[in-house]
């Protein structure tokens, strides 16, 4: 199979994984009348961390780099100089990735959705618009762009920086197989640590593409996607990033 597919479909498959999973324990515990409903703060943080460390672990079992997030993608287009797959052009990887990271998100969350419909609707009808919203994208507890900005910055680069140590540090080669849950336990950490303020998404398409979706939700009364605050979840995560891939071509 031509690399390009295959890459592209196994990141799609990963990041998809990812989405499914991790907004899908946000829907079980934010909407009305679910299984999980209320189960708490905690039971988000650590599904997440499980969602994030399966999508990554299926997408290196298929034989992707297992990247399902643009500020990981551009951290290590950075360390390795432009090089993501050696034989690949990079640019040409770079759009691969981004576009199968989009694409596996939309497909995650409008399967969600739909497997969420009736307790959308119940939350709708009982005026839980931030609700719904919720388990499409992340929102502060207080909106002040300064301090949003620093703290998915902050989250962010401290998950690239364990991405990196992980896929190309000392012990890389050991830890390999077991690195994507040593993200998973990477991302639990960030969230109890800084999670508390914006809801880390620390991954602009985990947050951007499932927005999209809401925005494009057919439901009167469904309020406001909050696109006034959702260029900071992106830019962010996007700037840590930057910044991480250049701090680790000091190492």
């Amino acid at each position: 199979m031509n690399i390009y597919l295959s890459q592209f479909l196994v990141e799609m498959f990963g990041t998809f994984i990812l989405v499914l999973i991790g907004n899908g324990v946000v829907a079980n515990i934010v909407l009305k009348n679910t299984k999980g409903q209320n189960s708490g703060w905690l039971t988000i943080v650590v599904g997440w961390g499980f969602a994030v460390g399966l999508g990554a672990m299926l997408a290196y079992l298929l034989g992707g780099k297992a990247h399902l997030n643009p500020a990981v993608t551009v951290a290590v287009v950075i360390k390795n100089q432009g090089v993501i797959i050696s034989g690949a052009n990079s640019f040409g990887m770079v759009a691969i990735y981004l576009a199968a990271q989009l694409v596996g998100a939309i497909c995650a969350q409008v399967l969600l959705d739909l497997i969420y419909i009736k307790h959308i609707h119940q939350s709708l009808s009982e005026q839980q618009q931030a609700s719904v919203l919720a388990m499409h994208a992340t929102g502060p507890q207080n909106k002040k762009i300064w301090v949003n900005c620093l703290s998915e910055f902050l989250a962010t680069i401290v998950l690239v920086a364990t991405v990196l140590v992980v896929s190309y540090g000392r012990l890389a080669f050991t830890l390999w197989s077991l690195g994507p849950m040593v993200v998973g336990a990477a991302v639990i950490a960030i969230g109890l640590g800084l999670g508390g303020t914006t809801g880390f998404a620390i991954n602009p398409i985990r947050d951007l593409a499932p927005r999209l979706v809401h925005q494009c939700l057919p439901m009167k009364g469904k309020g406001s996607s909050d696109w006034k605050y959702g260029w900071i979840p992106v830019v962010a995560p996007l700037c840590a990033g930057v910044v991480g891939g250049a701090l680790a071509l000091l190492f």
